[in-house]
């Protein structure tokens, strides 16, 4: 997911039980531990408006906002949950103190801490001339996460359940609700609205189609006009006119004028077909997962998608066959038609008549369900490049030219053995990469098969690089290589469209740091700067991580900057303790 965007496909499954529309972006939902963190906060300082939020970055937090990241590195550091223990018995005196019946007085504190830390919603709202927004807590928990009424059907850790855990990090893990039998698996596909049917998306073959081009759509049938015209804020991808439309392309085209978008949509992701492929089609996929609804009028037109392809996992040190669920968005013209809690019911059918019951996903607002809170961080390695799009600024006591040099990479690799990872080097990789994972309580398995899909390099997709031990020959006086692959590093590529006319660039050219694992005297640091290396020589303009694994050692030294977005990490069907980004070893797409 985006380091700075909020998912907007997924905007109708965060509905409340008060209301049958879309919630709005400033009724973003928060965490146990960010309310906690917002109550502590509001008795030491007073604080009751929300900070405002990093820009990529750029500039320095206030006083609440420093004192936000501190009580939260501590809480992540909690290993035995003392500290979280404490806050929630300072949260229960808080509700003591008031009446014993759940009155507006008696939540008023608490909402105005949890404002605190109501980021970018909350902004937008002050911008726009009204109050910030506020969320009520009602028995430890915001009344945002309590009242969702799709969520609170499904079998996820549902936030009372976490709260009410004497210690969190005893939490039990295993499923929520026991495997289903064939006879209880619906066979028929979850019904749509009138307009609307169910697809299998095929992202290897051509289909006919009788549609000219999605620009004459007028979806008669489906009650609603969704030509390509419409909306959207500029920089719409225009569909294929052929009269034959390869569907990975078609998906392409609704992800591109659809997908995750960041709060002050400036940048749109933008996946390649190469790049759907490779994310769509591991070893063993299935291609009923791959679950579309087109409109049923002429234009048969793909305006909603999710996806889902099986992956093997480790939690908690137990093995677990599992769906990684990404790619969920919505046409943004038809989302009051809450498509996505269909998509994510009929996903969840399919997987489960494969016999598969469990499942994650990542998302960049909080839900029922999450395991864990990540932040991203960005190495500007075009830095100037960023500041003309808007991605970050210029600080107001530099210039041009000495920000660029501050951010300059070396010339060349410092790491000897460095190079591409080639196909007789994938077992040695594997069994390198699989022994680090194993130290983390989220992971994922590949199998060798697995691993040759994820990580030998493809062009503008993933980058991967080993490092093979070297020795001089006796008779040349040359260092060659011993074929020990020592250290192994991976970067995926996933640009961004500039939205609307504000430079002269129309892309963002992003990495994202994959997988790797170090070792034979090289330190990571030294590792992750060959990395840098590597990614600015692939004409990356910014490259990008999560705080999970090792990777806060390096952020710092490395001149990365902390960004303004989260990412949330869920399970579906199964119960798990939080996990601090240290402990997470698992990485989706």
């Amino acid at each position: 997911m985006d380091p700075t965007a909020n998912p907007t496909a997924s905007d109708d499954i965060t509905d409340s039980s008060s209301s049958s529309s879309s919630l709005d972006e400033n009724d973003r939902s928060i965490s146990q531990i960010e309310m906690l963190q917002a109550l502590s906060l509001t008795e030491r300082i007073g604080e009751t408006s929300p900070p405002p939020p990093l820009n990529s970055g750029a500039g320095a937090a206030n006083t609440g906002a420093t004192l936000t990241a501190a009580l939260d590195s501590a809480l992540r550091n909690d290993t035995d949950g003392r500290l979280q223990s404490a806050l929630q018995n300072a949260l229960s005196l808080g509700r003591g103190s008031s009446s014993s019946s759940s009155s507006s007085s008696s939540t008023a504190a608490a909402a105005a801490g949890a404002s605190s830390l109501a980021s970018a919603g909350g902004q937008q709202q002050q911008r726009a001339g009204g109050p910030a927004h506020t969320t009520a807590i009602i028995d430890g928990v915001p009344q945002s996460l309590k009242d969702h009424k799709f969520w609170s059907t499904q079998p996820v850790l549902q936030p009372q359940e976490r709260v009410r855990s004497v210690d969190p990090a005893s939490l039990q893990s295993g499923p929520v609700v026991p495997d289903k039998r064939p006879d209880e698996i619906d066979q028929e596909a979850y019904k749509l609205v009138t307009g609307y049917e169910w697809v299998t998306v095929n992202v290897h073959q051509a289909t006919s189609s009788s549609s000219s081009s999605s620009s004459s759509s007028s979806s008669t049938a489906a009650g609603s006009n969704v030509s390509s015209s419409e909306g959207g804020g500029g920089g719409e991808v225009a569909a294929s006119s052929s009269s034959l439309i390869d569907e990975i392309s078609e998906l392409y085209t609704m992800l591109a004028n659809n997908y995750v978008e960041d709060d002050d949509h400036m940048f749109r992701f933008a996946y390649s077909s190469d790049f759907l492929k490779w994310a769509l089609t591991p070893p063993g996929f299935v291609e009923s997962w791959h679950v579309g609804v087109r409109t049923t009028n002429k234009a048969r037109k793909l305006v909603a998608f999710i996806s889902g392809v099986p992956a093997d996992v480790y939690i908690h040190g137990t093995k677990v066959r599992l769906c990684e669920i990404d790619f969920l968005c919505v046409d943004k013209r038809l989302r009051s038609k809450r498509l996505a809690p269909a998509l994510i019911k009929e996903v969840t059918r399919r997987v489960n008549l494969s016999g598969v019951f469990q499942a994650t996903y990542t998302a960049g607002v909080v839900l029922p369900g999450d395991i864990a809170s990540c932040r991203y961080w960005h190495r500007s390695i075009q830095p100037l490049k960023l500041v003309d799009v808007g991605f970050s600024r210029l600080p107001p006591t530099t210039t041009r030219q000495r920000l660029q040099r501050s951010l300059q990479l070396p010339e060349s690799t410092r790491t000897p053995g460095l190079r591409p990872l080639e196909e007789k080097d994938i077992p040695q990789a594997r069994d390198g990469l699989m022994s680090y994972l194993n130290r983390y309580a989220l992971r994922p398995e590949f199998s060798c098969e697995e691993f040759k899909h994820y990580f030998m390099p493809r062009e503008n997709v993933v980058d991967s690089y080993v490092v093979e031990e070297m020795r001089e020959d006796t008779k040349t006086c040359e260092m060659i290589g011993t074929g020990k692959i020592t250290n192994f590093f991976s970067f995926y590529h996933l640009p961004s469209t500039i939205v609307g006319e504000r430079s002269r660039y129309k892309t963002l050219n992003a990495a994202y740091l994959f997988y790797y694992y170090y070792g034979g005297g090289v330190t990571l640091k030294q590792l992750m700067e060959d990395c840098l290396i590597c990614a600015r020589n692939k004409q990356v303009d910014v490259f990008n991580c999560l705080d999970l694994m090792e990777n806060a050692t390096f952020v710092h030294d490395l001149k990365f900057g902390i960004g303004d977005g989260h990412l949330q990490y869920y399970l579906y069907n199964y119960r798990s303790p939080l996990i601090k980004p240290s402990d997470l070893g698992l990485i989706l797409l």
